[in-house]
């Protein structure tokens, strides 16, 4: 028997394979070509990215200008209103909150800056956190207390806006005192060099059950099917903007008189002040639930019609070419 079989034939120097692969060349010419192709892609996910935000934002302002034509169909202008963005801003000091708040400030006056926005900083929300806001809000109401613990600071930056006002947000407050409570905010606001005071006024059930915590104690009149009750708080805080107004006026008529008037009418506007402000310096949501933190009524009332006699004699002393 022989063996047979198949061999590979030896191959020949005519019939050598050539190596598989691609060239140097060949391999940057590629990656040039990749590059290229990845730049003009990159080129346009920008482009387009770009195309979105601007439409987001044109999207924002054209709503931000209808809702204020809208509010002014309604005879409502644009000094008339601001937006309330977040409650009590700086709460818990710096954190991501804080800084959305920042970045939606921004982009509402961006945006449309006609419309006003309105803060209400408590707690945590320092001169030094507030201070990149201090020419994009239109209307500061900072917590009363956060004020008292940084005053010569704070003023100063809350004074930057349109409007400086402060806010109180003790509990049941239906339980306080209407003149030591209500009657007063607007004196302390005067005395500390503000355009307003306030306190919360919101319910969450009805004005009318007696519940306390229960989320009806802010309310400061009763709502019927007749329309509202007021109440010895709303009346209060009536009075209360009447003496602002009344110490305001004799203070701007004063300071066109002459002397002597002139001194004893701001003598009378401080000593008043002082009166009847003693001790809220020292009140806290707790201690007002402990002291009324009322003035002597008659001596108040009496100082009142000071007052009243004062702004008399002043407009008397002083020509009418140099009132408006």
């Amino acid at each position: 028997m022989s063996r047979c079989g198949l061999r590979p034939a030896r191959p020949t120097g005519s019939t050598l394979a050539r190596p598989t692969g691609f060239t140097l060349i060949e391999v940057l010419v590629a990656l040039v070509i990749v590059a290229v192709g990845m730049s003009a892609l990159m080129g346009a996910l920008s482009s387009s990215a770009k195309t979105v935000v601007y439409m987001q934002d044109k999207t924002f302002a054209d709503a931000l200008r209808w809702y204020g034509e809208y509010m002014r169909s309604q005879r409502c202008d644009y000094d008339d209103y601001a937006i309330y963005l977040q409650d009590e801003p700086g709460l818990l000091g710096h954190n991501a909150g804080f800084d959305a708040f920042v970045a939606q400030v921004k982009q509402f006056k961006a945006a449309e800056p006609r419309i006003q926005l309105y803060a209400n900083p408590a707690g945590g929300a320092r001169a030094e956190l507030l201070r990149p806001l201090q020419d994009l809000i239109d209307v500061w109401a900072p917590d009363l207390h956060l004020v008292r613990e940084q005053p010569g600071e704070l003023t100063q930056l809350f004074q930057h806006a349109k409007h400086y006002w402060h806010y109180e947000a003790p509990g049941d407050q239906r339980y306080l005192n209407p003149l030591g409570f209500y009657r007063m905010k607007p004196w302390v606001a005067f005395q500390m060099g503000m355009t307003g005071g306030g306190c919360w006024v919101y319910s969450s059930s009805d004005f009318w059950r007696n519940e306390p915590g229960g989320g009806n104690e802010y309310g400061s009149v009763y709502p019927t099917d007749h329309g509202p009750v007021t109440t010895k708080r709303w009346e209060a805080s009536r009075d209360g903007i009447e003496d602002f107004e009344l110490v305001s006026l004799i203070h701007k008529t004063a300071e066109q008189a002459a002397s002597p008037i002139r001194q004893e009418a701001m003598a009378l506007v401080e000593e008043a002040v002082r009166f009847v402000t003693r001790g809220q310096d020292k009140v806290t949501d707790i201690s007002r639930h402990v002291r009324s933190y009322t003035p002597d009524y008659q001596r108040w009332m009496a100082y009142r019609r000071q007052l009243i006699q004062m702004q008399m004699r002043l407009e008397a002393a002083t020509p009418t070419t140099g009132r408006r």
